[in-house]
């Protein structure tokens, strides 16, 4: 009975098992489930070896969701991406295939914001560097040389202008946030917020090119997707053209920036650009050596969403957004819905 009763359930791969395990148990109730490692990622090969003949895929942020994968299953229906940003999945080809693609918008904004600001603050007031100093017991050295009124001088967040490059959700959730430091927001979006937003975040002001963003922020803030425009937004150029004394803080995707030219202005000590702080990199999970030599820059290893609480929310949306597409209902937050209609239209 058993047997015959799996075999008629559909089956569902989670390739990074999560701490909800109440949740968890209740998806076994209802599909077969493979469940991928709680300590590490699955690799490539792992991936396509789980992926074949699933109906549904809960995938992580950092899976890379191509056809080779799309194509090793001909039951799959949907890919339900544990995270806001989806750049890593084909979504054009799944979109062909009328496998539907999901994210975890909106329920991660608080969090990934008050991330930001740690960030912002961290590499502002120079706290990490402090933090190992201190715990490496040099204080008392400081204060018998009587140097200690100099250690550690950072800047201030108080009054200074921090422009937003993507200013969705997260976006605006760091700029209320950022209001508490009295300062002053720009931001660059593919269009200007409504007046009533722009008011409610301080007066906000749109900058209509990114030129203008850089050559003006105290502090720039990148938030926004990745995608074929955004691929170094932050270039050489941006990054040269950066205020005097300005700091860069990526909560995005790391290729928004050029990690080379990163590295070569941070290096400068001519350079506009004072410091950085980064919880997204280039060639992910993959840091350059130059970059990780450098003390000018605070790193987090791509923590955005990492509470409890957060991830837990994230992964019942992921949840309800399969059970929802297994029961031939529209999933919670589609991604690609309309390009499955568009091709189903064409193909009438």
């Amino acid at each position: 009975m058993s047997d015959n009763s799996n075999a008629n359930k559909k089956t569902v791969l989670i390739t990074r098992t999560l701490e909800n395990k109440g949740l968890l148990n209740e998806l076994k109730e209802k599909f077969n489930v493979i469940e991928g490692s709680d300590d590490k990622y699955l690799t490539r090969e792992e991936l396509k070896e789980r992926v074949k003949n699933v109906h549904g895929l809960i995938a992580w942020h950092n899976d890379k969701i191509d056809s080779e994968i799309i194509d090793l299953s001909d039951n799959l229906e949907i890919i339900a991406n544990f995270g806001a940003g989806y750049n890593l999945i084909d979504v054009d080809y799944a979109s062909k295939k009328n496998i539907v693609v999901t994210n975890t918008p909106t329920v991660l904004n608080e969090t990934v914001s008050e991330l930001a600001m740690g960030l912002m603050l961290a590499v502002a007031r120079k706290i990490p560097q402090a933090h190992i100093f201190t715990k490496e017991n040099k204080m008392i050295e400081t204060y018998q040389s009587g140097v200690h009124p100099n250690l550690f001088h950072g800047t201030s967040l108080f009054n200074k202008t921090l422009g937003i490059i993507g200013m969705g959700g997260i976006g605006q959730k760091i700029a209320a946030k950022a209001l508490a430091f009295n300062m002053k927001i720009i931001y660059y979006n593919r269009k200007p917020l409504s007046d009533e937003i722009e008011s409610s975040l301080g007066n906000a002001k749109y900058c209509s090119t990114v030129d203008e963003i850089v050559k003006n922020s105290d502090f720039l803030l990148l938030a926004c997707p990745l995608t074929a425009e955004t691929h170094h937004l932050i270039d050489k150029q941006q990054l040269l053209d950066m205020k005097k004394g300005s700091i860069l803080i990526n909560i995005a995707r790391g290729p928004v920036v050029n990690e080379s030219a990163l590295v070569e202005t941070l290096r400068d000590e001519n350079s506009n650009l004072q410091a950085a702080a980064l919880d997204v990199y280039e060639n992910e999970p993959v840091i350059s050596e130059e970059l990780l030599s450098l003390d000018n820059v605070v790193f987090t290893p791509h923590i955005g969403s990492a509470t409890s609480a957060c991830r837990s929310t994230m992964f019942t949306l992921c949840v309800n957004n399969v059970i929802k597409v297994f029961n031939q209902e529209i999933p919670i937050t589609p991604v690609n819905f309309d390009q499955i209609n568009n091709n189903n239209n064409n193909n009438d």
